[in-house]
C-alpha cells in the first residue's frame, strides 16, 4: 500500500513538472548532465531520478533589475534589500522539493540594483531598509521563471531600460495623527452606522453623524457564496479609493461623496472578504483609512478598520509614530 501511494505521488509530480517545463515559452531542452549530476542520479531510483532531472531543468538563470525611488521620483541609494531565491538544489532534498536561500543587496547611487549570477524557480523581495525612509508595507515582490497564471510577474521582464520600480518615502515633518484599529460588527441588512474617528467609541448605530456612514447587505446565498454590497458616504466631504503604496499625503482634489462595492455570486473574481484603502476629507479634516470588509462574519457582517486622521486640517498624513 505504501509503495502504491509513493508511486502515485511520483507520477503526479512528473505530470506537473512536465507541464511547467514544456509550456515554458522558451521551450528549453533539458541540459546535458554534468559528471556531478550523473553521480547523484546514479544514487536515485527510477522515477525519482526522472523527477529530479526535470526539476533541475526548471531552474533558470536570474537577471532582474529593480530601482527604488522616493516620492519625487528620485533614485534612493544605499537601501538594504533582503531577498530570497527558491531553487531545486544540486543535492536533492529528501522530498525532492526546492530549497530557499536568503540573500541581500544594496541599491547603487541611482537607486538601481541587479540580482544575477544565480539560477532558480522564483525570487521574493521582502525587506527594504534605510534610515530616514519609509517603505510600503505592501512591498512584498514575488517574481517567477515561468508564467503559471496570467498575472504572474517574470523577472526577465525587468531590465536596465525597464526596471521594476519600488516606491519609498523620504521622511519630512511627521504629524501627530489620531490613529487606532477597531473591529466593528454590523448587521448585513443595509442598516446604517456612523463612524466618528475623533470619538473613542467610533461606531454609532443608525446615526449619520461623524465622518463616514457605512452599511452592508448580504443576500442570494448559493452554496458557500452570496451577493454582498458595501455603501460608504462621506459626511461633509468626500472619499477616494487608493492604490498608493504609501499614503503619506492626501490629495487636494478628486473626492466623491459616495463609494460602493458590489460583489455578485456571478462575478468570476468573487471574494468572501476584501480589503480596501481610502483617502477621506470630512469635517475639514484629511485622513487615510483601511477597511477589510467581512460580510459573512458569524450571523452578521463586520469591518476590520484602521485609520489615521490629521486633526489640524493639513493633508500631511506622515505618522509621527513611524
Amino acid at each position: 500500500m505504501k509503495k502504491t501511494v509513493i508511486t502515485i505521488l511520483l507520477l503526479f509530480a512528473i505530470v506537473v513538472l512536465s507541464y511547467l517545463l514544456f509550456n515554458d515559452q522558451k521551450k528549453n531542452e533539458i541540459a546535458e548532465l554534468t559528471k556531478e549530476q550523473e553521480s547523484i542520479y546514479k544514487q536515485l531510483a527510477g522515477k525519482a531520478k526522472k523527477i529530479y532531472k526535470l526539476q533541475q531543468s526548471i531552474n533558470k538563470p536570474i537577471y532582474f533589475v529593480g530601482k527604488i525611488v522616493d516620492q519625487d521620483g528620485n533614485g534612493v541609494s544605499g537601501v538594504e534589500i533582503i531577498y530570497s531565491v527558491s531553487q531545486y538544489p544540486l543535492i536533492p532534498q529528501p522530498d525532492l522539493t526546492w530549497a530557499t536561500l536568503s540573500k541581500n543587496i544594496t541599491s547603487d547611487s541611482t537607486g538601481m540594483f541587479i540580482i544575477k549570477d544565480e539560477a532558480g524557480v522564483n525570487i521574493r523581495l521582502n525587506h527594504f531598509k534605510k534610515s530616514g525612509y519609509e517603505f510600503s508595507q505592501y512591498a512584498n515582490i514575488f517574481l517567477k521563471s515561468y508564467k503559471q497564471f496570467p498575472d504572474d510577474k517574470l523577472w526577465e521582464d525587468y531590465t536596465q531600460s525597464n526596471p521594476f520600480i519600488l516606491k519609498s518615502w523620504k521622511k519630512t515633518k511627521p504629524a501627530r495623527l489620531v490613529h487606532d484599529t477597531k473591529f466593528i460588527g454590523l448587521s448585513n441588512d443595509g442598516y446604517i452606522y456612523g463612524l466618528n474617528f475623533m470619538s473613542r467609541r467610533v461606531k454609532s448605530r443608525g446615526s449619520r453623524n461623524g465622518d463616514l456612514v457605512v452599511s452592508m447587505t448580504l443576500s442570494h446565498k448559493a452554496k458557500n457564496r452570496f451577493d454582498w454590497t458595501v455603501n460608504i458616504e462621506a459626511v461633509n466631504g468626500g472619499i477616494i479609493e487608493s492604490e498608493d503604496e504609501i499614503m503619506n499625503k492626501a490629495p487636494d482634489v478628486g473626492y466623491k461623496e459616495k463609494w460602493q462595492l458590489e460583489m455578485l455570486v456571478s462575478d468570476s473574481k468573487w471574494k468572501s472578504r476584501l480589503r480596501k484603502r481610502f483617502y477621506i476629507y470630512t469635517n475639514k479634516r484629511y485622513g487615510r483609512v483601511e477597511m477589510e470588509f467581512v460580510p459573512g462574519y458569524r450571523d452578521d457582517s463586520a469591518i476590520d478598520l484602521t485609520y489615521w486622521i490629521n486633526p489640524t486640517g493639513s493633508r500631511n498624513l506622515e505618522d509621527w509614530n513611524k
